[in-house]
């Protein structure tokens, strides 16, 4: 009998996605295949920002050393998110991506991209209520409405 690898697809590479698709990775183990996107292949420590505001050496990291070796990386920016088809579409440098999924994280913290496509229409009105067991988000909550 032939099991099928459940894709899952964590938007977001702050604090929240990158712990989510951490532990995705390590609970589900071979059973799925973890994606993490994020707009930079850079970790961002931001509650540390305060530190390099104040003229001091700021430590970059890249994400794949805050990632599990598990969790694969796409560095670019969502442009598109289809809950009906699941997928998204991730550009970079010019080039879009699309990306496939069973089931997304949604983690985007604390800016929301509300000019991408799909996302103002289902997550800011709806939010995240109704969606399905597709999609769930987290990071700063029901704040993050447009309206």
């Amino acid at each position: 009998m032939t099991r099928s690898i459940h894709e899952v697809l964590v938007l977001g590479g702050g604090y929240a996605g990158v712990l989510c698709a951490n532990r995705l990775a390590g609970r589900l183990g071979d059973t799925a295949r973890v994606t993490l996107v994020s707009e930079s292949d850079a970790f961002v420590h931001r509650v540390r920002l305060h530190e390099a505001l104040a003229g001091r050496p700021f430590p970059r990291r890249s994400m794949r050393d805050v990632l599990a070796p598990a969790v694969t990386l796409r560095a670019g920016r969502v442009r598109a998110l289809s809950l009906a088809d699941r997928h998204v579409t991730v550009s970079r440098d010019g080039a879009e991506e699309t990306l496939r999924f069973d089931a997304m994280v949604c983690a985007l913290g604390s800016c929301l991209a509300t000019e991408v496509t799909g996302v103002a229409e289902r997550v800011c009105r709806e939010r995240f209520q109704g969606l399905g067991e597709a999609a769930c988000g987290f990071g700063r909550g029901l704040s993050l409405s447009a309206d």
